[in-house]
């Protein structure tokens, strides 16, 4: 073992975080197109783009991914199940081994997604909102908010199948909302088909549309996600509700963010 070796181990991960700093800080800008995904073996690591839709506990922060994937939360029992008649649709069979969906369109369309939940205190809020609108939209959950014993874990659980219940779509997120980049491919597989379990035992069945956690992933990870026959699901535009903390700020965010958009495409 020399100083060269050692060397060259710190640049090669040094590399990797410039990757994935670069493709969180890009934006989504990349995300316009639809697109088939090539081979496994020709793929390379280009990196996309996005910053995450609410705060990371600051418990699962502190874990490492590894640590993350090595001791999960336990998942419910069997007899704690709640059976959910679910249509096909509600879990993305039907757009099942896709393309990846970039959310750019010539029509004058809008479908709501929102990530990282369900909180039992705003989520509840957000179904009642969407039926009185009468919109359906896209949940991807993480499935930690989703599995365990606690009571606020239990609660999460019971709104996930609400949404169900109410005729949304519910999609995977990965289970800890780490950024895909960073973890091998034997990690990244973990994430997902962990979620896929998480997601059979609370809904009955597993998820079909996939989205990254902040939106960045690569033609490696696209290519797993592939393999597993998901279609990815980005957007082309964010309310940046991340950074705001009122209803307000955030429709005001969207507007400008919708109206910078409309004059730029004309």
């Amino acid at each position: 073992m020399d100083s060269a070796r050692i060397r060259r181990g710190g640049v090669r991960l040094f590399g990797r975080i410039l990757l994935c700093a670069a493709a969180i800080a890009g934006g989504a800008a990349l995300a316009h197109t639809t697109r088939p995904h090539a081979p496994t073996s020709a793929r390379s690591d280009a990196a996309n783009t996005h910053a995450t839709e609410a705060a990371t506990p600051a418990a699962r922060q502190r874990r490492t991914p590894a640590e993350q994937i090595a001791t999960p939360a336990p998942l419910p029992s069997e007899a704690e199940l709640i059976a959910v008649d679910i249509p096909r649709d509600t879990l993305g069979a039907n757009v099942a081994r896709g393309m990846t969906i970039t959310g750019a369109t010539p029509h004058r369309l809008i479908l709501f997604t929102f990530d990282d939940g369900p909180d039992r205190s705003t989520t509840p809020k957000l179904l009642d909102r969407l039926d009185a609108a009468g919109v359906r939209a896209v949940f991807f959950l993480s499935g930690s908010r989703i599995l365990g014993e606690n009571k606020q874990q239990r609660d999460q659980q019971e709104v996930a199948r609400d949404a169900v219940r109410r005729g949304h779509i519910v999609a995977s997120h990965t289970i800890n909302h780490v950024a895909l980049p960073m973890l091998d491919s034997e990690e990244v597989i973990a994430q997902v088909e962990g979620n896929e379990e998480i997601f059979e035992r609370v809904f009955g069945a597993r998820p079909w549309l996939f989205r990254p956690p902040f939106g960045v992933h690569t033609d490696r990870t696209d290519g797993l996600m592939q393999d597993r026959g998901y279609t990815i699901m980005l957007w082309n535009r964010s309310t940046g509700d991340f950074q705001v903390r009122t209803a307000e700020a955030v429709h005001t965010t969207w507007r400008r963010v919708f109206e910078r958009r409309e004059r730029e495409d004309g």
